[in-house]
């Protein structure tokens, strides 16, 4: 998020998946200054946790037309949205969720064989920009001594991304839990 959104001070963001991911992207937000940081995810513990990490509002994907009640909300879509899922439908719900010139930044891996489908005239008529960021578009050198600094100060919360600790001889199980979506990470510790 810090990397890759152009986000005027005080504007407006949706982050799409509440996961570690969309969780870091909603402290980046908070950090970069955003008046308004939605978190959209069909879970209800990500929700609350998204909350507590600074989101100021929370959707449910998976009830009503998300996108409408942020263009209500924002009085004509966010400034940026993170899709931190990366699948054709969440990145065709991130397109609703943005204003006129707003921006989207997929960070989601798709599948392999994917396809993101758009219909072409409102996409020129929007002037969107749509793009991707792989690893945050981070340079180890020069950010994680700054992500660092932030953890140590308490401004970046890393702590609370992760939900469990295993061994190594749990790793079957604690893998079972992530794709289960029992957890947000997991951990091994050494023995």
């Amino acid at each position: 998020m810090l990397n890759r959104v152009a986000l005027p001070l005080g504007g407006a963001i949706a982050v799409i998946g509440c996961g570690t991911v969309g969780l870091a992207a909603i402290q980046g937000a908070r950090i970069a200054g955003a008046a308004t940081i939605i978190g959209i995810d069909p879970r209800e513990a990500r929700r609350e946790q998204a909350r507590e990490l600074g989101a100021s509002a929370v959707f449910d994907s998976a009830r009503g037309d998300v996108a409408e009640a942020v263009q209500e909300m924002t009085k004509g879509g966010v400034d940026a949205v993170i899709d931190a899922v990366g699948i054709p439908a969440t990145v065709k719900q991130a397109f609703a969720l943005t204003r006129r010139s707003g921006e989207i930044v997929i960070v989601g891996m798709p599948p392999r064989d994917g396809h993101y489908d758009l219909e072409a005239w409102p996409f020129f008529l929007s002037e969107k920009r749509i793009s991707s960021a792989l690893f945050g578009s981070a340079n180890i050198r020069r950010d994680f001594p700054r992500f660092v600094r932030m953890a140590e100060s308490g401004r970046l919360d890393l702590k609370s991304l992760v939900t469990r600790t295993i061994k190594l001889d749990d790793i079957n199980a604690g893998l079972d839990a992530l794709a289960r979506g029992d957890v947000l990470r997991a951990v091994v510790l050494p023995d």
